[in-house]
This record gives C-alpha cells, structure tokens and sequence, in this order.
C-alpha cells in the first residue's frame, strides 16, 4: 500500500505585501554610457576630473588626455600679433595635433561662439564649475559634422536639473610658489511645478596669476652658465654704428689702421668692414666695443664696461644680464620672458527648462563670461624691425630739414653767422663755434654748424669714421625706442630734432 503525500508551504500574508526599495546601488562597469554605444569612438571626461585639480583652464585639463595635443595653452606666452585669425590671449584644444579649427567645439550639442574667423572656440569662456561632463569624438566625426570636425568633436555638457546650492572655492600654487590659481563659485538650482522644470545659475571668479622665467633658480642658472646659448634677440640691446641702409657696405668703412688703433690689444682681429662687425657703444663712455652676440667681433669685446648683473635701466639687479663666454663672445639674456601667462575670468550663467508635454520641452540658456588676459613678447619692437636712425655724419654744414612738421632750420644764416638756435642755450643747444678738444674732435671753430657738429656721437666714432676719406651719413641701431634716447646712448645727453 503506498501513500503519497503533497505538502504545500504555507506563506505568510504578510510576504505578500510589496517591498519597497530606497535605493538600488549598481556596481561594476556595466553603467550606461556613450562610450560603449556610439559608433564612433567616444571618451566621456566626468565633473569628477575637473573637480580633482585647481586649474582653472579647461584645456589644461582636456591636454592631460593622449587625444589632445596642445594647441595655444597659458603657456603660450609670446603671442602678441592681434590678426583676423589670431586672438591674443585665447586658449584653444586642438585633437589629434591637426589644429584648433580643425576640431569642433559644441556646448550641449550647440555650436560654441567662435572668437575669430577660424571658428576657433576659446575655452577660457567656458566656464569650469558649470561643466558636467565633456564627451570627446576622436574620430569620424567630420561625416556628421562636416569638414571643421576633422580632428573630432569636443562637447562640453553643462549641468541641469541641479537642485540646492554650493559654493566651491580653490587654491593651487606650485612647488616653488608662482602662477597662483584662485576659483570661486556658487550654483544654485531649484525644480518647480512638481519638478516639470528646473532653474539652474551659477557664477564663477577665477584668476591665475603671472609666471616670469626669472622667478626660477633653475633658469638663472642656465643663463648664468657660459656654455649655455644666449636667451636675448639675435644683436642685443645696446647701439651700434653702421652704415646707412642703401649703401656699399664695401665703401664706408674705416680704415684698418684706426681700427687696430682703437682695439690696440688685438690689431688686426677686429674687422673694419662694418657688414661683418659691429661697433657697439658703452653707454656711459661713449667708447666702442664688439662681441655683442656676436662671435666675428670677440675680439673686441675686452673693451666692454659693463653691465654684468642687471640691465641698463636697473632691471632684474643681481641677475645675469650679460655672461662672457669662452671664445670671449658676450651672450645677452632675456629676463622679460614669461613661463605663463596671467588670466581674470568673470563668468555668469544660467540654466533653465520646463515640460510643457510629455514631448514638449522647452529650454533656455545664459552665459556671459569675460576674460582678461595678457601676453608679452618678451623683446623690444625696435630688437624685431632693427630700428635705427641715420645721424648726419661729417663735415659738410647742415642745413636742417625744412619738413613742415619738423621744422629744422638751417644752421647757417644768410649773413655768414651761426643760426642761434645752434648755440648754447638755445633750441637745440649744442656747440658749433668753439675749437675742437679732445672730447669735441669735431668742432671746427667756422660759423654754422657741420653734419657732425649739429649731431655729435663720441670721440671714438669721430675719429673711427672719419679715418676713410669718403663721408657719408653713419646709422645708429639700438635697443631703445627713440632718437633722442640712442643719443643719449652715445653722448649721454639727449638731442631731438
């Protein structure tokens, strides 16, 4: 006899109840993202990496990725050309190194605002504290978005729906101090109508301060070093004599005598040919001397007074402004160069949407941003378009320059009498009538003034250029901005006409 029994669990009433749960934490990489579904290969950069550095500019932190090639960074410190296709001071990403404006730069999906005719995005206008998440397109991007997304596609998506408020504010400073980074932010949001909409506004004050190469021991070092090459533009910044633009360098020269006259310690290495050496004045003196960033006249460059450590004006006092090498060649260094540029951005923006339907949307959005920034050279204007003025040279008599904005007249009167605006206390004050001295070779003790009288130099360059029996008209080069501030560089005195 067999029995069989069926026994059936009793369950409970109260496991029948729905369970309700609070949350649900997901673990592991299977999280939804577009980097996993899109066709194109995408890389998704979250709030989280901006939120973990300092830096204020958005490239910086982009340039950290192996698709982005530094394009122009903060580090970009010598752009100082303004040009339709070339803003100064703004910072740019470039993919795959093809170039700024070959990568297209969207904010939420949207076309940016370009800052010059190369559809150029400067990021600096974008504003960190805003940004959500960037996804980056490497690659086949140009089939969608055209020919400006050869590089790929950079969108900066900023955030939404954001409900409360912060307020976030950073420091960052390097290991040897310089180039302070400074942020301050605040973002608040609300949901409205039963969270059909939300508001979101946020500001944003950053400033990065300046880097100057200077502020580095490593660097002084370097430019300290005599074996190191020269940090300054190609022939310093000291005047020098030369021949006028135009003319026969072959046939203006002094005579090799008075060369190895002047440069009595090493006669015949100095050249007289002033196509190949350049006669620079020392500034207190008025005497000569090449090597001035100039190997072919190192010779010469014994007679150079100084200085060694700060420039001309008492700028960077203790720093090596010139250094000897050893071929006697006196390398110049450049200290006005920087490392990074300085930026203020002061940023607004705003955020907002509402659900009209289930698939009605409608949305707006704010930003205002302004940015200052600057750049530097690092160079004179006159060091890059070899500035230089033709000084009337000789001993033939000056009659002035009738120009109607110049007004120069004639040093000569029509009575045969020194015009009184060439004397002593008068409008150009200079002396025309005396005897020649040792330090004024070029008085002739005549009435009226000569060439060399009306614009005198130094007794060096008198008696160097007057060696060769052909006068002509000498031009002075020099460091400095005007004509009457390279007179004062070779008479110590100045003289404007």
């Amino acid at each position: 006899m067999g029995m069989a029994l069926a026994v059936s669990p009793v369950t409970p009433a109260s496991a029948q109840e729905e369970v309700v749960l609070e949350e649900v934490t997901v673990t592991g990489s299977r999280i939804l993202r577009q980097d996993f579904t899109a066709n194109s290969p995408i890389q998704t950069v979250d709030e989280q990496l901006f939120d973990e550095t300092t830096s204020i500019g958005v490239e910086t932190i982009l340039n950290r990725l192996p698709q982005f090639v530094p394009a122009v960074t903060q580090f970009t410190t010598t752009d100082v050309q303004q040009t339709a296709t070339n803003t100064v001071g703004a910072s740019t990403v470039s993919l795959r190194g093809l170039g700024p404006n070959r990568n297209l730069i969207l904010i939420n999906g949207r076309r940016a605002m370009p800052v010059n005719a190369t559809m150029v995005v400067d990021t600096n206008s974008i504003p960190s504290s805003a940004i959500e998440r960037v996804e980056v397109i490497s690659g086949g991007a140009s089939a969608v978005y055209g020919a400006d997304a050869v590089g790929g596609v950079v969108n900066f998506i900023l955030k939404d729906d954001y409900e409360g408020a912060s307020v976030d504010v950073r420091f960052g400073d390097t290991q040897h101090g310089g180039s302070q980074e400074t942020t301050i932010s605040a973002l608040i949001g609300a949901n409205m109508a039963g969270d059909r909409g939300n508001v979101m506004i946020g500001v944003e004050r950053s400033s990065r301060g300046l880097q100057q190469r200077w502020e580095r021991d490593w660097r002084v070092a370097d430019m300290a070093n005599p074996n190191t090459g020269a940090t300054a533009f190609f022939w310093g910044t000291d005047t020098w004599v030369s021949n006028v633009q135009g003319t026969n360098p072959f046939t203006n020269n002094p005579s090799r005598a008075a060369v190895d006259e002047l440069f009595s310690e090493v006669p015949g290495q100095v050249s007289n040919n002033v196509a190949f050496t350049r006669y620079l004045v020392n500034r207190n003196s008025g005497t000569l001397y090449t090597g001035l960033m100039n190997s072919g006249g190192r010779a010469g460059s014994y007679r150079y007074e100084g200085p060694f450590l700060g420039d001309h004006d008492g700028n960077f006092e203790g720093l090596p402004f010139r250094v000897i090498q050893p071929d006697g060649t006196i390398k110049e260094n450049n200290f006005w160069q920087w490392f990074s540029t300085p930026l203020e951005r002061l940023s607004a923006f705003a955020d907002g949407h509402f659900d009209v339907a289930d698939d009605v949307r409608i949305t707006a959005q704010a930003m205002v941003t302004r940015t200052e920034t600057q750049t530097s050279l690092g160079l004179t204007a006159d060091n890059i378009t070899l500035w230089g003025a033709p000084i009337p040279f000789g001993n033939e008599i000056y009659r002035g320059n009738d120009n109607v904005h110049l007004n120069v007249p004639d040093s000569l009167n029509p009575d045969g009498t020194t015009n009184s605006a060439y004397t002593i206390g008068g409008r150009f004050d200079v002396e025309c009538d005396a005897q020649p001295t040792a330090a004024m070779p070029w008085l002739d003790g005549l009435p009226g003034c000569t060439e060399s009288e009306a614009w005198p130099t130094s007794p060096e360059i008198w008696n160097l250029f007057m060696s060769d029996r052909t006068r002509r008209p000498i031009s002075g080069r020099t460091g400095r901005p005007t004509t009457s501030e390279m007179l004062l560089a070779l008479r110590g005195r100045a003289r404007t006409r």
